[in-house]
């Protein structure tokens, strides 16, 4: 019995557990070395005295009673509970306390295990953080905005209240990025969050929930209220210059807002149409806010089946392409045509370009699109070499999502290569956002595409961020001249001026010069005398389906032909 007692001592003084033992009325009579290094009180301060030396202050009066209804009913209580150390600081713990009785069923001492979880908890709560906020901004991540929103409904339902669901988007940050670092496009993050909570009451929620993309909740907002933040929001972000490193950085953004109940009723509708709203804002300028419309859900929808379509189209063979002829203006000759994309939809019918192309620029399908175009491109001037038709360049237009594809210029060689296609066949065209999207990758991947012998020319010249800079460094061919400046060029004299310019620009870096839209013998007049070299449109040929423009070729090569026989 003695050795079974020592043991007993032992077991109880070098457990890792924290072991306290009292009498019936509660005062301590025994504590274990575990407890002296957790609570920090030796046991000659604690014996004879009253657990509640150890009260953090934490837990009610309620609290304790379920405790000890528990003990007294059925011998036992576990649970979480914080206690309060020697020093002051507070540590939560895993506590058992047992009843220990006699043959009466009288309870003679109480027992209590237990362990300090204080390194679990940190866990815990390192573990919440990671998944409920954003580690570089500090703000609420998607998640929490998502929980957030699904209380706010809730009390909403019940108050019957409105609140606003704000989704931001900072344009261009991919610049800021590109051009000075992820290093710099973090820290400018971190001060826009900081901004935005700044910005907002304390008990709304800032949120970034991927990117440049930030999200506000604002409780108990209505369109008037949330039209004053996003205002607010917008004055804030450009008025307020950002010192990142010693760069000076604006920063404007798009807005997009939906308000419950009036935009939708769970997390996924409000999400879906701030989302929507925010892209409206994006398309009509940027720097602004807008609310969501039933409009811009029937646009949405339009374009998700637009997009589905999309994808069939191609799986289907659904596209063709027609081809427009192309006159040079001083042999009068045919000398090139532009490949165009038709759409022939089942049940739709034809389906203008103008109306799906914007939506395979968005929806990123534009890839898979433009690869078909410049594939099937190539399989018809394979195709007309070996008929001894083809006297001529056939121009295939790029998108700026192809050339953001990595090993684009790889595909394009490998295309040209299966189809044997010839120096001076195809003619790619690209626009100025390509060539100032990123310079250098601009300049290795034309100085390729002229490697194989391909010509490049600078589609819709004149409409969009025109400069001298890339014309010096880029190997081009030819300028194409938008027809919104050809529409009225012998009537307005500033489209004069600005085609004249641009035609002496060209000339200057002995680059050719197209413009497109011509409809008018005058206009054709006019730009044959400014020295414009080719020109493009419905008065020397509108678009033509294969067959149809190849016959259209036919007629000009023996009309060419009989004019120079008859000059003999």
């Amino acid at each position: 019995m003695l050795m079974e007692l020592r043991l007993a001592e032992v077991i109880f003084e070098h457990s890792s557990e924290v072991l306290m033992i009292t009498d019936a009325k509660a005062h301590i009579i025994s504590v274990n070395t575990a407890f002296t290094h957790t609570s920090g009180y030796t046991a000659s301060e604690v014996l004879g005295k009253n657990p509640r030396l150890l009260s953090s202050g934490e837990h009610n009066a309620a609290f304790y009673r379920t405790m000890w209804g528990a003990i007294h009913s059925n011998g036992f209580w576990a649970g979480e509970i914080w206690d309060k150390h020697k020093d002051g600081h507070l540590y939560p713990k895993w506590l058992k306390i047992i009843a220990v009785k006699d043959s009466e069923g009288k309870a003679t001492h109480y027992v209590s295990i237990a362990t300090d979880i204080s390194v679990r908890k940190a866990n815990e709560e390192n573990i919440d953080l990671l998944a409920h906020y954003d580690a570089l901004t500090g703000l609420p991540n998607r998640t929490l905005l998502h929980e957030r929103i699904k209380q706010l409904i809730s009390a909403a339902q019940r108050d019957k209240r409105k609140f606003a669901l704000l989704f931001i988007d900072l344009d261009r940050f991919k610049y800021v990025n590109d051009s000075m670092g992820h290093a710099v496009g973090d820290r400018l993050l971190q001060a826009v969050a900081l901004s935005l909570r700044n910005s907002v009451r304390e008990c709304d929620t800032v949120s970034r929930i991927g990117g440049d993309e930030f999200g506000i909740l604002l409780r108990e907002a209505d369109i008037k209220e949330a039209a004053h933040v996003s205002q607010l929001l917008l004055d804030r972000l450009l008025n307020q210059p950002y010192e990142i490193d010693d760069i000076r950085l604006t920063v404007q953004a798009s807005i997009g807002i939906s308000i419950y109940p009036d935009n939708g009723l769970d997390i996924d509708t409000l999400s879906k149409h701030a989302d929507v709203a925010m892209y409206r804002a994006k398309e009509e300028g940027r720097n602004c806010f807008r609310f969501f419309t039933a409009e811009m859900n029937a646009r949405i929808n339009h374009l998700f089946s637009m997009e589905k379509d999309l994808r069939l189209a191609l799986e289907r063979s659904e596209f063709y392409l027609f081809f427009q002829p192309q006159m040079d203006l001083v042999s009068n000759k045919l000398c090139g045509a532009e490949a165009l994309i038709r759409w022939k939809h089942p049940t739709k019918g034809l389906i203008s370009p103008v109306e799906f192309i914007p939506v395979a620029e968005e929806t990123g399908q534009i890839i898979a699109i433009g690869e078909w175009v410049l594939r099937t491109a190539c399989e018809k001037i394979a195709a007309w070499r070996q008929q001894a038709t083809l006297p001529f360049s056939v121009a295939v237009n790029l998108s700026i999502h192809q050339f953001r594809q990595p090993n684009f210029a790889q595909l394009i060689a490998a295309v040209i290569q299966e189809h044997a296609i010839q120096p001076g066949e195809l003619e790619l065209e690209v626009t100025e956002s390509i060539m100032l999207s990123d310079t250098q990758v601009a300049l290795d991947f034309i100085s390729a595409m002229r490697e194989m012998g391909l010509k490049l020319s600078i589609d819709d010249f004149g409409t969009g961020y025109s400069s001298l800079s890339y014309l010096k460094k880029m190997p081009v061919h030819k300028l194409k001249i938008d027809r919104s400046f050809v529409r009225e060029i012998n009537i307005d004299p500033n489209d004069e001026a600005i085609v004249r310019s641009i035609i002496g620009l060209a000339h200057q870096f002995n680059l050719q010069v197209i413009a497109e839209g011509v409809e008018t013998q005058e206009q054709q007049d006019f730009l044959r005398e400014l020295g414009c070299n080719e020109i493009q449109g419905f008065f020397y040929g509108k678009p033509l389906p294969e067959q149809e423009f190849l016959s259209f070729v036919q007629a000009e090569s023996q009309a060419f032909n009989g004019t120079k026989n008859d000059d003999h």
